[in-house]
């Protein structure tokens, strides 16, 4: 185990880390005399699933638009005509905007 200052720590980080991988623990001692330790955290063993993750993120994204689009959308979209409720005729007599081009 090697003790280094804070100038180290600042000046050459690497070999802070280098020490601390190297031994295990790194010392920094500050002008106050407080020590720290520098660890290396151990590096996960497994790799990750990312075609499981392709698969939940396709499911959650349909997920996701079905809600914001709304039931109605959603039903147009997947080739279902019937909706959860019926569509009001157009009648000009409401205020309807019609653009003539």
């Amino acid at each position: 185990m090697k003790t280094f200052s804070v100038r180290d720590l600042d000046r050459h980080p690497g070999q802070v880390l280098a020490a601390a991988d190297r031994d295990g623990i790194a010392r920094v001692r500050s002008r106050t005399g407080r020590s720290y330790a520098v660890r290396p955290e151990p590096s996960p063993t497994t790799a990750p699933d990312w075609a499981g993750f392709a698969g939940r993120r396709r499911a959650a994204l349909a997920r996701s638009e079905q809600r914001v689009i709304g039931p109605r959308l959603a039903a147009k979209l997947d080739g279902e005509h019937r909706s959860p409720r019926p569509l009001k005729p157009y009648s000009p007599k409401q205020g309807n905007i019609v653009v003539v081009a």
